[in-house]
């Protein structure tokens, strides 16, 4: 589904002239329309707005769902599971999906470069950085929002250090290669697709048994992210309070974990907690708290810019799924104590 946007023409465009030919259109919102008349959010972040393409899918049988956002830059996918039931992919699993199919298959065929880059915003999952590692390619963090991986693309080429290969934002962005400077759910799609087909195919796998497979190689990171509004003036200043409790914290551990590092790109310093010792960080300035943990993970917070929200980021790894979802638990219900929530 393309959401009543303008992925309705390139999106089957592309899969058919790739060779996919079981393609199934929601036609309703296929047709322009910028009431969004069909869909109560067009965002594909949000599970309701599958709604109508889940009845499609379950009538007539479909393996995935693709659905990408009006402008067509971001992309949501749904699998169906071994019990007929669909089920929704995050962001960051879309994209650590994604980054292992084409290292992995670049691997197989011999073309993976040596000086490999990926990159992916500072918000998005820890998981990404172990599956590049694995591949031996560099991972490049840098700020919320996809421009930030276009300018880097441009600094490599000029620069003639690194080969970009794939960048991806937890918020369903996703680019392969330096054809665009921006996120393309038409090219994303069409990457799923191929991955969805080659691993049933070739390996007798659904992405969801690759994905279970990534998580038993490298550790089941979970994440999520909790969004809170404040409106208006008396919001604003709410906002800021949240943000100086977090930058006034001296802890040594968050939900149990310990603290590796904590970082303030509004004052472009950070510190390693446990030794005390500053340094200063090489991104540039934005309004944004990182707080890692010791084996992998963080806790971060962000204000929009565009918003008057601010997002809390919570990554956390475990040796099992169980471990992993009370550590994120114990983690996110302190973090957003020590901001200082409940208190507004």
């Amino acid at each position: 589904t393309p959401l009543h946007g303008t992925g309705g023409r390139l999106v089957p465009q592309l899969l058919r002239e790739v060779g996919f030919t079981s393609l199934i259109l929601v036609e309703e919102q296929a047709v322009p329309d910028t009431e969004f008349s069909t869909v109560s959010v067009p965002n594909p972040e949000e599970e309701a707005a599958f709604d109508l393409a889940l009845r499609y899918a379950r009538e007539q049988g479909a393996s995935l769902i693709l659905a990408s956002d009006p402008d067509a830059d971001r992309l949501g996918v749904m699998v169906r599971d071994e019990d007929g039931c669909y089920r929704k992919l995050t962001g960051n699993q879309i994209g650590v999906l994604l980054l292992h199919y084409l290292l992995s298959q670049r691997q197989k065929q011999g073309i993976l470069p040596p000086d490999g880059v990926v990159m992916k915003s500072i918000v998005s999952t820890d998981l990404a950085a172990q599956v590049a590692a694995g591949f031996g390619v560099r991972m490049q963090d840098v700020l919320v929002g996809f421009k930030y991986i276009g300018e880097q693309i441009k600094l490599m080429e000029e620069q003639g250090t690194g080969t970009y290969l794939f960048g991806f934002e937890e918020s369903h962005g996703y680019l392969a290669g330096t054809y665009a400077r921006d996120k393309d759910a038409v090219q994303a799609a069409a990457l799923v697709a191929e991955a969805a087909l080659y691993y049933r195919e070739i390996e007798g796998k659904s992405l969801l048994d690759v994905l279970e497979d990534i998580y038993r190689t490298y550790g089941y990171y979970l994440d999520e992210q909790v969004a809170m509004s404040f409106p208006g003036l008396a919001g604003r200043e709410k906002i800021h309070r949240l943000m100086a409790n977090l930058r006034a914290l001296d802890k040594l551990t968050i939900g149990g974990l310990p603290l590796a590092s904590r970082e303030d790109y509004l004052s472009g310093k950070g510190l390693r907690v446990q030794e005390g010792q500053e340094y200063p960080l090489s991104l540039p300035q934005a309004n944004l708290l990182r707080f890692s943990f010791q084996g992998g993970g963080y806790a971060t917070a962000r204000p929009s810019g565009t918003e008057p929200k601010i997002r809390f980021y919570f990554c956390v790894p475990g040796e099992t799924r169980q471990a992993a979802q009370t550590r994120l638990a114990a983690v996110k219900e302190e973090f957003l104590q020590l901001a200082g929530v409940k208190d507004l």
